[in-house]
């Protein structure tokens, strides 16, 4: 995703998380391999749509976890811990 590609992954609770389905990837359902099949003929056969998503998914990345976003997140919780220890 961070490349600019859309992702195709199982619907199951992480992935969720990040891929908004149709969106900036597919989910499919994580039992069915031609859920996945389809999935990504669909993507083969539709080439603007493959683009968008992953436009779309470069800017997921970039705006909810990059370095700096992440790394403010840590800095957060290991000053919430070390707080709560001295506390």
């Amino acid at each position: 995703m961070s490349l600019g590609l859309l992702c195709i992954a199982a619907d199951i609770s992480r992935n969720q998380d990040l891929i908004i389905d149709n969106i900036n990837g597919r989910l499919v359902p994580s039992e069915d391999p031609m859920a996945l099949v389809s999935s990504v003929a669909f993507m083969l056969n539709n080439p603007e749509k493959f683009v968008l998503m992953g436009v779309n998914a470069r800017k997921t990345i970039e705006s909810e976890y990059s370095i700096s976003i992440i790394a403010d997140g840590y800095m957060k919780l290991y000053r919430g811990v070390s707080s709560a220890e001295r506390g």
